[in-house]
């Protein structure tokens, strides 16, 4: 998804420079790696609760060797923003900041599943950043990312929601409670919802385009439903329906 929308980003600005491309997603798809090896390194108490088979939790993988690893990806995907421009290599350091920071304390509050959505965000931009410019079409897409996906954080804090309790966390679900957190899931879903006509009604793209919103909008509306049943089920629905969504502006680009 990261790749994706650095790539929807850099084309929508009319950027064709393959080679500059390729390097911006090579230095997103680092830098989102560098963040996922972090998050199991600082998670590793309630992922042996919440998700026992992952690498770190399961022990197949030393701590230690994970925390190298994640910074060595961290250098790599700097490095690679470096060799672009200094708005691109900005906003990869300001993000590797913010990763840290999100995974040592800010996941652990309830605003944690909020502004962990910026990094969502901020992939858009930085594709749109190769051509050192931000269009109107970005901005709402990045508008979107937002919403979609802060809607999709609180439900996979729901999800954990057993963990984190035993961990200590004070995330937003049990900061909250459960029933709060799944209306504002639903706020911010119908948000991302309400939002995705705009490209079309101002005229950025067409009905191809539309059609495939569409069908993104009415997976994020059947994920709503689940999310009363299976938090686990809706957050996938809502994540294949964010990469039907960039697909959508991906395509009206062509």
């Amino acid at each position: 998804l990261a790749l994706f929308a650095v790539l929807t980003g850099a084309l929508m600005t009319g950027t064709a420079n393959l080679y500059q491309i390729l390097i911006a997603c090579s230095s997103v798809f680092l830098l989102s790696s560098a963040g996922n090896v972090l998050n199991d390194y600082f998670d590793l108490k309630a992922d042996k609760i919440n998700k026992p088979k992952r690498p770190l939790s399961s022990g197949r993988i030393k701590t230690k060797n994970a925390l190298v690893y994640s910074v060595i990806l961290f250098i790599l995907g700097n490095m690679m923003a470096l060799f672009l421009n200094y708005y691109m290599f900005v906003l990869a350091l300001f993000n590797t900041f913010f990763i840290i920071i999100y995974n040592r304390y800010l996941k652990r509050m309830s605003i944690g599943n909020l502004v962990e959505s910026w990094l969502v965000s901020s992939s858009f931009i930085f594709g749109a950043l190769i051509s050192m410019s931000i269009p109107t079409s970005v901005v709402i897409l990045a508008i979107m990312g937002y919403f979609g996906n802060s809607g999709r954080e609180i439900t996979k804090a729901l999800e954990d929601i057993r963990g984190d309790k035993k961990s200590g966390y004070r995330t937003f679900p049990i900061t909250f409670g459960e029933n709060i957190s799944r209306y504002i899931v639903i706020i911010f879903v119908l948000a991302a919802i309400m939002i995705s006509p705009l490209p079309f009604i101002l005229g950025y793209f067409g009905t191809y385009f539309m059609g495939i919103m569409a069908f993104a909008d009415l997976l994020l509306i059947y994920s709503l439903a689940v999310l009363f049943k299976d938090y686990s089920d809706a957050q996938k629905i809502m994540k294949f329906a964010m990469a039907v969504g960039i697909l959508s502006f991906l395509l009206g680009t062509i």
